[in-house]
């Protein structure tokens, strides 16, 4: 499978349109895609209500320019996404601190918060951990989805983009479902996967004007300036190419190695085509990743060193107000309030969704050796 790639550069996002446009048609233009008249999803990384300039969302001004490419063919646009946990009320709010509210009316969009969808039960014919999903129904009804994922590190998958920004076609309590039957890293990828394979975009265009490293993503990295668009109908390709662009090996994520085996994209480099800038022109130097895949010595001694070495949470009790958000959340039950949070390390599964949801920021990592003799609970 040969896929083909556009990369553009964008210094900031006040010219992000025509950057956007250019992208667009080097991988053949919207028409090829899409028709006038059709409901085109736009689907950005939505995750909590952290504002644009924190890089944990797409940048509104990023949805906003693809929605007028869209409006100017003449389809009617929906832009929709489930943010962080169970409780419709937290979508509300990341519409509204992202600047998604603003940009829906200026392009007369439908807003979407697929808590509140309807439901639709998908079966997944080929699914290696999942039979089954159950997807808002504006996901299942559009005639085209564009996918809008942020470029982004993540403690749990180590990489953020393409593949793991349709997780928010989730609605309620499904993605806590998907953590309780997937368990950790490895198993989750391939749900991850599952998922992908029966939304599948039409297109994929990925913000990294300014995208998120260091060990907090999703929500809680820092920002760090990239100045690129990269867009193709292959959202692992997006993803491969994104990750050798700040460093990863693209094969080193599982989403794109499992994904490629798969055939539901590739990851390999030289079988993309990629068109634009060139790869070896745009490469980041000292993108911050995430330390599991760091360090150097540790994983020459310790074969599997990415699965064997893990993140513990653990609390900062001057951050943390007790408000219980990351125990609602938790998906197999392993934290308690007492009086702040305590984990059940046998239970706990590594998804870090504690981390990810807590609106305080008050989750921290701390990197342990997994062994048949390591008890966590005493790490």
């Amino acid at each position: 499978m040969r896929s083909k790639i556009a990369i553009v550069e964008c210094s900031n996002y006040l010219n992000v349109k025509k950057s956007i446009e250019k992208c667009i048609k080097l991988v053949g233009g919207l028409k090829r895609i899409i028709n006038p008249d059709n409901k085109v999803l736009l689907k950005p990384n939505l995750i909590n209500p952290i504002p644009p300039e924190k890089a944990a969302t797409t940048y509104p001004l990023f949805v906003k320019a693809i929605g007028e490419l869209v409006k100017d063919i003449g389809c009617e646009i929906w832009i929709g996404d489930s943010s962080f946990g169970s409780d419709p009320q937290n979508t509300e709010n990341t519409f509204k601190v992202s600047g998604m509210v603003d940009i829906t009316e200026e392009l007369d969009a439908k807003l979407i918060n697929f808590h509140r969808d309807r439901q639709v039960r998908i079966k997944i014919p080929k699914g290696k951990v999942l039979r089954e999903v159950v997807l808002a129904e504006s996901v299942v009804k559009a005639d085209a989805i564009i996918n809008i994922p942020k470029l982004k590190t993540h403690g749990m998958t180590f990489f953020t983009g393409a593949v793991k920004n349709l997780y928010g076609c989730l609605p309620t309590e499904w993605k806590t479902v998907v953590h309780r039957k997937a368990g950790q890293r490895e198993q989750f990828c391939q749900a991850l996967l599952d998922v992908y394979s029966v939304i599948k975009p039409e297109l994929t265009i990925m913000d990294a004007v300014v995208g998120m490293e260091g060990e907090k993503g999703p929500c809680y990295g820092k920002p760090k300036k990239i100045g690129l668009i990269i867009a193709s109908e292959d959202g692992i390709a997006v993803d491969s190419v994104a990750c050798e662009i700040v460093g990863y090996a693209a094969n080193a994520i599982l989403t794109n190695k499992f994904g490629c085996e798969r055939k539901l994209g590739q990851n390999n480099i030289k079988k993309i085509k990629i068109v634009g800038e060139k790869l070896e022109n745009v490469k980041v130097k000292n993108f911050e990743k995430t330390s599991l895949l760091l360090h150097r010595e540790l994983y020459k001694k310790y074969k599997g060193f990415g699965e064997r070495f893990v993140f513990k949470p653990v609390v900062n009790e001057e951050k943390c107000s007790k408000c219980g958000v990351c125990v609602e959340n938790c998906p197999v039950n392993a934290i308690e309030l007492n009086p702040y949070p305590t984990f059940n390390r046998e239970r706990c599964i590594r998804c870090y969704c504690c981390q990810e949801g807590c609106p305080h920021n008050a989750v921290e990592f701390r990197k342990v050796f997994l062994s048949k003799s390591l008890d966590l609970s005493r790490t």
